[in-house]
């Protein structure tokens, strides 16, 4: 805190020292201060900031706490005034709260609440996401390794096939070959066997002629 006037006090004391330890920082400008504004930066950045800002909220003499810039405008975060007549809360109408020490606390409990817990949940949460993401890409790396092991014998299937093909298609073409020489041998026995049964008809002609002859020469004689 800038204003010496805080050091005395014992409230204000514990109230640096929660400060500090959340590591939010006094920015408020010299004539914020004269006005009795109190403009505070916490250690977490404005999600919705493109240049990288940090949070900043504001208390005011006049009563009012606000969120300077996590939307299109600051806005406050007094609590609403409760109607007693119509039961229910006026959101036009904030609670102020006019000691200084008290909004004090109820901006760092605010800002403990909806800012700091509210960070802490979602980087909880991004890490619980995240570890279930290390689990589904493990899962998804071991499936790849199967799918791997998998392709591996399926390869050495296919290199196997190719290997029987290629020994049936010999064992074929070594079949086609020896049925093309039988055949050959057949006709070639075929023609042997034709020119044998020719020789033998012409031997049967040449013996009936001789034999013919002899009964002539023995007819002349008698």
């Amino acid at each position: 805190m800038k204003n010496k006037d805080y050091w005395g006090d014992p409230r204000y004391f514990k109230l640096f020292e929660k400060m500090e330890m959340l590591g939010i920082k006094d920015v408020s400008s010299p004539c914020q201060d004269k006005n009795g504004t109190v403009v505070w930066q916490l250690p977490i950045k404005n999600r919705y900031s493109r240049k990288g800002e940090f949070i900043e909220v504001a208390s005011y003499e006049a009563g009012y706490v606000r969120v300077l810039n996590t939307c299109m405008s600051p806005y406050y975060i007094n609590k609403p005034v409760f109607n007693h007549v119509t039961s229910s809360y006026s959101s036009k109408k904030p609670r102020l709260i006019p000691i200084e020490i008290e909004r004090l606390e109820y901006l760092i409990s605010y800002c403990l609440k909806n800012m700091y817990i509210k960070l802490a949940n979602e980087r909880q949460t991004l890490l619980a996401s995240n570890e279930n993401l290390e689990y589904e890409v493990t899962d998804l790396n071991n499936e790849l390794h199967r799918m791997d092991d998998k392709v591996i014998q399926l390869k050495q299937d296919i290199a196997i096939t190719e290997a029987n093909t290629e020994f049936f298609r010999g064992v074929h073409m070594n079949a086609y070959n020896k049925m093309i020489k039988i055949k050959e041998i057949n006709s070639i026995k075929e023609l042997i066997y034709n020119e044998i049964d020719e020789r033998n008809g012409i031997e049967n002609i040449d013996s009936g002629l001789v034999s013919t002859l002899k009964k002539l020469q023995t007819n002349r004689t008698k």
